[in-house]
């Protein structure tokens, strides 16, 4: 029996749309791949469809991958009209697999260059792939969780051990059950790697979920199904899956925007990252909870948080702008400074939610959760109200974007302040940090603490820190010898980018640990 059916004549034209390209990293290895691109509209962004293909067409024609069905159904019209999107569809040479360096680190760094030049939404990348690309569709969610908006792994196998790094990424995980290339369940060779290293479909949708996930859904077509209505083998349970209109209106239905990426601190403490790289925390006391930010994704956070707690959560807000305050509005009651209506209008909290909903606070005042207390201490410049919480029962401080988050304090931003204002208020919080000195110290953004994520596509390596940094009294020691030598004319600011906000160029300073992003009238 075949394992796919010869591509039509309308697909083999439609084949000829695939544009060629070719993948390439530092260390000279090359990868082929096709190119599908949507008809573009000005100012609008496009999913990105990466499509990993089976051992069988492997090779260096660059043509050979794209005699399967599977790529081709994304670009047919009908479903262009309906879901238009980019497809990138790379080809593996002979003798290797997803999983090589070779193959997996050029392919990576082309997804960026992709997002970069061309109008891709980067939080609506999809992953999908069969046989050998199924199996490669399992490793990359397991490695790159963070960069994939959703994956359709066909008749593939993976490491169930971890595979659990994928966290709640949407899966719908598509098998035969008589498949005997790659077994539904048991392990197999492939690749030289160890049985045991490889399960099919129905042992990794099982990881997932016993991990947490719940997001994954599961499609196994039952012995001989795929012969009697494909007269195909048992192994080709991308046909039924690739013309599943449901499957395919769920894959596009998913964004990263809708999900939260949460590790747990410690008891009553959980840090979540949003796709946007906003860091925010659920605090939890004895009669409430509160979430310490709130970042800007498309779903209801306030739901999101219930999840974790059953007690009513309030928001406290370090500071007012989008990316930790965008979803105040889900909360009932919002604790922000009243400082923050200093802001320009669509960034004061009362532009942004309803005036009734606000509490505000200053410094010494507290949050009472019920045994654990949320401090306020003021630490105006990034913003003319940004405060610092400090939690003395879970021995935790939340300090936003007050001093950065271990790589720059951005303060060149509408409402920020001068230099020798921002120097007065780090002086007078470093007590602070010196006298609780053995907390923990949690920022705004703590992927700049660690450094960019490998698996994020629309930034450069050259935007990675060269070391863990963390926020800590040495480096507000250090912004403080930063703000005087500006002031002083010791250190010169370089020029760095182009505003968002005006004309103006921002300038970029440094001294030991401590870093800023400036304009040049803010030195006084």
């Amino acid at each position: 029996m075949p394992a796919h059916p010869t591509l039509s004549a309308q697909d083999g034209a439609l084949k000829q749309q695939f544009s060629a390209g070719m993948a390439r990293d530092d260390d000279g290895n090359a990868l082929p791949y096709r190119l599908f691109a949507p008809q573009v509209e000005q100012g609008q962004r496009y999913p990105l469809v990466l499509f990993l293909h089976g051992a069988g067409e492997r090779g260096d024609d660059n043509d050979a991958h794209l005699n399967l069905i599977a790529p081709v159904v994304f670009a047919r019209a009908e479903n262009q009209k309906e879901r238009p999107c980019f497809i990138c569809a790379p080809q593996v040479p002979k003798g290797k697999h997803f999983m090589h360096p070779s193959v997996e680190k050029p392919l990576l760094r082309e997804l960026r260059r992709l997002c970069d030049t061309l109008p891709v939404d980067a939080q609506r990348i999809y992953i999908t792939g069969l046989s050998m690309g199924g199996i490669g569709v399992w490793h990359y969610i397991g490695k790159y969780p963070r960069l994939f908006a959703a994956a359709l792994p066909v008749a593939g196998a993976g490491d169930p051990f971890r595979v659990a790094a994928a966290g709640d990424i949407p899966v719908w995980a598509f098998h035969g059950a008589g498949d005997a290339n790659v077994p539904v369940e048991e392990g197999i060779s492939y690749f030289g790697l160890d049985t045991r290293q490889l399960m099919g479909s129905r042992r990794m949708v099982r990881a997932l979920r016993e991990a947490g996930n719940p997001n994954v859904r599961y499609t196994e077509c039952p012995q001989g199904y795929l012969a009697a209505h494909y007269g195909a083998s048992e192994h080709a349970s991308w046909l039924p899956a690739y013309e599943n209109r449901e499957a395919m209106q769920w894959l596009f239905a998913q964004s990263k925007t809708l999900r939260y990426t949460v590790t747990p601190v410690c008891p009553g403490v959980w840090a979540v990252d949003d796709c946007w790289h906003s860091s925010f925390y659920l605090v939890q006391g004895s009669r409430r909870a509160a979430l310490i930010d709130t970042g800007m994704g498309a779903a209801n956070v306030k739901e999101w948080a219930q999840r974790y707690t059953p007690l009513p959560v309030i928001c406290a807000v370090t500071h007012a702008h989008g990316d930790h305050m965008r979803r105040a509005g889900d909360f009932d009651e919002v604790y922000v400074s009243q400082r923050e209506e200093e802001l320009p209008e669509p960034m004061r909290p009362s532009a942004q939610i309803a005036p009734e909903k606000l509490r505000h606070i200053k410094g010494g005042d507290t949050v009472d959760l019920g045994e654990v207390t949320l401090e306020v201490h003021e630490l105006p410049g990034h913003t003319p109200g940004s405060v610092v919480f400090v939690d003395h029962a879970h021995r935790a401080i939340f300090t936003g974007d007050a001093v950065g988050s271990g790589t720059i304090v951005l303060m060149a931003v509408p409402g920020a302040s001068s230099v020798s204002q921002y120097r007065q208020a780090v002086r007078a919080f470093l007590p602070v940090l010196e006298q609780y000195d053995d907390y923990a110290v949690y920022g705004g953004h703590q992927v700049q603490k660690y450094g960019l994520w490998e698996d994020t596509p629309y930034v450069s390596d050259d935007m990675l820190p060269a070391q863990y940094n963390p926020v800590c009294k040495e480096l507000l020691h250090d912004m403080i010898c930063l703000c005087d030598g500006l002031l002083a004319g010791d250190i010169t600011p370089q020029q760095h980018e182009k505003s968002r906000f005006d004309d103006r160029y921002s300038y970029k300073a440094r001294y030991g640990r401590a870093e800023m992003v400036l304009w040049l009238d803010q030195i006084r």
